[in-house]
């Protein structure tokens, strides 16, 4: 029981140093994984030109609601966005310069904020476009704080609740099996 509660807790302390220490290789990690759900989501038109992306359920309840921490542009090969999670808005690029495909990762300064982008190289009929995502360091640093260790810290909570009631489980269940034998051995 020991042994399985020190395992837990070096988990969770695991996650809480990699959440606090490289935040920034997990903020890279969700960018990656957010420009592939754009990438899969993108409508085309009969040229092979982005039009939209396609909309589910789940999108709709996102959009609107981290607006200034959360940015996403669809860029041609020149560096026109033709997709844009602000209607409009310049290809993502760090300040005072262009759009570069080869700049995978770069931050940029938004309203004051930093955002933290990435570029994904994608193709379609045999042209090349860009999905950028960027995430701002105030949402990375509240979801950390204000999402990620409570659960580590429930988690931790439900685990060692969970490991004390198999112990004294375990325990009334060795007794009661063994009992008859250690009356017969001091007999």
């Amino acid at each position: 029981v020991v042994a399985s509660l020190l395992s837990i807790g070096l988990a969770i302390g695991a996650l809480q140093w990699l959440l606090t220490w490289h935040l920034p290789a997990v903020v890279a990690h969700g960018l990656d994984e957010q420009a592939h759900w754009i990438a899969g989501r993108i409508v085309y038109d009969a040229a092979g030109q982005p039009v939209a992306l396609r909309r589910e359920h789940d999108s709709e309840r996102v959009e609107g609601i981290a607006d200034k921490d959360w940015k996403y542009r669809v860029v041609d090969a020149r560096g026109t966005a033709l997709l844009s999670s602000d209607p409009g808005a310049p290809a993502l690029a760090p300040d005072g310069l262009r759009f570069d495909p080869a700049r995978t990762k770069f931050d940029v300064m938004d309203g004051g904020v930093t955002m933290h982008v990435e570029t994904l190289a994608i193709e379609h009929a045999g042209r090349p476009f860009f999905v950028q995502t960027g995430v701002s360091e105030r949402f990375a640093l509240m979801l950390r704080g204000g999402l990620v260790v409570p659960l580590l810290e429930n988690a931790l909570g439900v685990a060692a609740i969970t490991l004390v009631l198999f112990a004294i489980g375990t325990h009334a269940t060795l007794r009661h099996l063994l009992w008859p034998l250690w009356r017969a051995s001091s007999e």
